[in-house]
């Protein structure tokens, strides 16, 4: 969990919340006595931006960590001791 508005600023924090979040978000409203705003931007997917956003450098991480065992190096991307590639077999 992160902070916004710190010394004076200004700032808009955004909460992401499934299905499963709902009793503790209607519990954190009763008690702070208001309601959240629901975030509406016309034309895009608020779910769409940010697992699209929070997924790359994963899927990046992901491809990188195919190749290096495709090629027979460790988590470093050294080349590790007795790592031969055999014919016909892809990760």
């Amino acid at each position: 969990m992160g902070r916004t508005a710190r010394a004076g600023r200004v700032g808009t924090s955004v909460s992401l919340v499934g299905q499963r979040d709902v009793d503790l978000v209607l519990a954190i409203e009763e008690r702070v006595g208001r309601k959240m705003e629901e975030y509406d931007e016309e034309g895009v997917s608020i779910e769409g931006r940010v697992v699209r956003e929070a997924l790359k450098p994963v899927t990046e991480k992901k491809r990188e960590a195919l190749l290096n065992i495709e090629e027979g190096k460790d988590v470093h991307g050294k080349r590790r001791a007795n790592m031969q590639k055999k014919p016909g077999r892809n990760i």
